[in-house]
């Protein structure tokens, strides 16, 4: 069977879900454009892919976890771990009800350093002030809405 690949201007989509063709040579295809780029998240769905890119990335900190904690409900944001932590803590709030994450790979491929990620994005967005989906009583706990 041959290889249809998408239009170059697809090349490099932030979701996959944008793709026209979506099998896995498009899919290895476009997660390498990202990861030339640095662009190491990627997202089809409620489904984040990480690639580890074995050095430190400027993508992480209190001004990145502010940016995805401080968007509007409906916004749309490049995918990232803190706004994968973001939507599953939305929809703590939202539905009242656990949440889960899986965080999976092989050996090496940093889903220890992805779950740190994941538990600094709750605890920075649990901890701030009054924001759009709770608000801090008077002894600091957290009042979900």
């Amino acid at each position: 069977k041959g290889y249809t690949p998408n239009p170059p201007e697809l090349d490099g989509a932030a979701d996959l879900s944008e793709l026209l063709y979506l099998d896995m040579q498009n899919v290895v295809h476009n997660l390498k454009c990202r990861y030339d780029k640095n662009e190491i998240y990627t997202g089809i769905s409620s489904i984040l892919i990480a690639l580890n890119p074995y050095q430190l990335l400027p993508l992480y900190g209190q001004a990145h976890m502010e940016k995805y904690s401080s968007k509007a409900r409906h916004e749309k944001a490049e995918p990232h771990v803190y706004n994968a932590a973001e939507d599953a803590y939305r929809q703590l709030v939202k539905t009242k009800s656990n949440q889960s994450m899986i965080v999976c790979g092989e050996s090496g491929a940093g889903k220890s350093e992805s779950a740190k990620h994941v538990m600094r994005h709750l605890a920075y967005t649990t901890s701030k002030g009054t924001n759009q989906v709770g608000e801090h009583k008077r002894d600091g706990s957290r009042r979900l809405s």
